[in-house]
């Protein structure tokens, strides 16, 4: 039985689009779930990183506060505010005249 070019061909092409082309694809996803694990690895690496930098900040922020509180320096200059604020007003002119 003698196989024409035509049947040849059209069996090269059947082979080409399905076996090739299912091989082709195998190794491209297996390739982009390679890349996948390396790209979430990475992510991870980098948000752990981020929260290890954010971690520092704010342990700098909270001991810079501590040795310097920020609330105590602005309830006294709010006092001292209020009190120079109430000598002005002792002192004042238009009250002597109300």
């Amino acid at each position: 039985m003698a196989c024409s070019n035509l049947t040849l061909t059209i069996y090269y092409r059947i082979y080409l689009d399905v076996f090739v082309s299912r091989h082709i694809f195998a190794y491209s996803s297996h390739y982009l779930l390679i890349n996948l694990r390396k790209n979430i690895l990475i992510y991870v690496l980098l948000m752990y990183s981020f929260f290890l930098l954010l971690k520092a900040i704010t342990n700098w922020i909270a001991f810079v506060t501590k040795e310097f509180p920020i609330a105590d320096i602005t309830a006294s200059a709010s006092k001292a505010q209020i009190n120079h604020m109430t000598l002005v007003l002792k002192n004042s002119p238009i009250l002597e005249i109300i």
